[in-house]
């Protein structure tokens, strides 16, 4: 069976779907049900080895800057075998149409889109909706990316053979806002944790921890994009409402790229971070976050809606303690291990917050409790369920 990949979520700064993209490429490569693996990007198709070597260089560089540029250079430079059209390929945003070639099409493949939307594709195809929150919240999507998403999605989720989602969660949000989509072809196959999210001791996360002027156990933690949907504007509002002792023991620091309608986030960290209860690092490097995360002393993710959670994940993987909200998938991912709250409540939020800080024979059975729940996911698993999904769509 032949594969062919999107990675347009490879491109800087990764994301959970970049993420999910380079473990599915990593493992299906070692498949043996998988006789052929190539990558669709920027136009083009590249081996698979290419692929990573390309990502690998992106992922070195030391800035954002640098990281985009190296990405259209490394892409660039990947050895472009003969294109497999006619796809649509996305860029900044819209669709520009590109014929190509068909070289290939004497020899059939599955093409898989592991990000929303598929360019256009006659044959195969499997496409993975990680979340349904630009239809079940739309006012905290910029307009450009709901005109691309909302299209995108009806059509790929029309053309595909099998439509994969990260949780039972999301299938039922899919097969709501679709109700006329045969539930055979949604396949959820949950998501995993690297081998590198795992506890550490003081003494090895010293060297990175020190990078950011940051102390083992000494401050909590944040993952994620910085939109409307990660609910950081109370987060940010109940660290200005706990106990300034407290908060200056443990402040909050904050991790991820970019994001979207984060204005009023930024202003409120700033003056926060000016009186020493929050610390913005902004894009970290992939061989730092394991470390940060082992080092934290608390995972904060008070998300107003998940299609997985994978931060979650990562933290309980880590050991460390998680307070993230009642809602959406996160409490199928996290199960009984997690303190869940209302995540529209600013005091339930600053009383547990408070509760765990202080409280360290919950902190420690929290950890624990983590551990053994992350144990239920891992990406082989995912790996398998995806391959099957494949199969299915390869005979259908």
């Amino acid at each position: 069976m032949r594969l062919i990949i999107d990675g347009w979520s490879l491109h800087p700064p990764k994301s959970g779907i970049g993420v999910y993209t380079f473990e599915l490429l990593s493992r299906l490569s070692q498949r043996e049900a998988v006789d052929g693996l190539e990558v669709y990007m920027d136009g083009a198709i590249c081996s698979f080895d290419n692929a990573l070597k390309a990502t690998e260089v992106v992922d070195e560089a030391p800035g954002p800057d640098d990281r985009a540029s190296l990405a259209r250079r490394a892409w660039r430079q990947a050895k472009r075998l003969p294109a497999v059209g006619p796809f649509l390929s996305r860029s900044r945003g819209s669709y520009l149409k590109r014929k190509l070639e068909r070289n290939l099409s004497a020899r059939p493949f599955v093409f898989h889109a592991p990000n929303f939307v598929a360019p256009i594709h006659r044959g195969s195809l499997v496409v993975t909706i990680h979340d349904l929150s630009f239809l079940r919240y739309p006012g905290m999507h910029t307009r450009d990316r709901l005109d691309w998403i909302i299209d995108g999605v009806e059509r790929s989720v029309k053309d595909a053979s099998r439509i994969i989602v990260p949780s039972e969660f999301t299938r039922r949000e899919l097969l709501h806002f679709f109700d006329d989509l045969d539930e055979e072809r949604v396949v959820v196959t949950a998501l995993g944790a690297g081998d590198e999210y795992r506890s550490m001791p003081s003494w090895e996360s010293k060297g990175t921890l020190e990078k950011y002027s940051l102390a083992h156990k000494r401050f909590c933690f944040f993952a994620g994009n910085a939109e409307p949907r990660k609910n950081l504007l109370r987060l940010l509002d109940a660290w200005g409402k706990l106990s300034p002792d407290l908060a200056r023991a443990y402040p909050l620091v904050l991790a991820g790229p970019g994001g979207w309608l984060n204005h009023e986030i930024f202003e409120k960290a700033e003056r926060l971070e000016e009186a020493g209860l929050v610390r913005t690092l902004g894009f970290v490097a992939a061989d730092d976050l394991p470390t940060l995360m082992a080092g934290a002393r608390l995972f904060i993710y008070p998300s107003l809606y998940e299609g997985f959670g994978l931060p979650v994940l990562e933290a309980m993987s880590s050991g460390v303690p998680v307070i993230t909200s009642k809602r959406a998938s996160l409490p199928e991912i996290t199960g009984s291990s997690a303190s869940l709250i209302d995540p529209t409540d600013v005091d339930e939020m600053v009383f547990e917050i408070q509760r765990v800080l202080e409280d360290d024979r919950l902190s420690d059975a929290m950890s624990e409790q983590g551990l053994q729940r992350a144990q239920r996911f891992c990406w082989d698993d995912c790996v398998d369920r995806t391959v099957e999904a494949y199969r299915q769509a390869w005979n259908s």
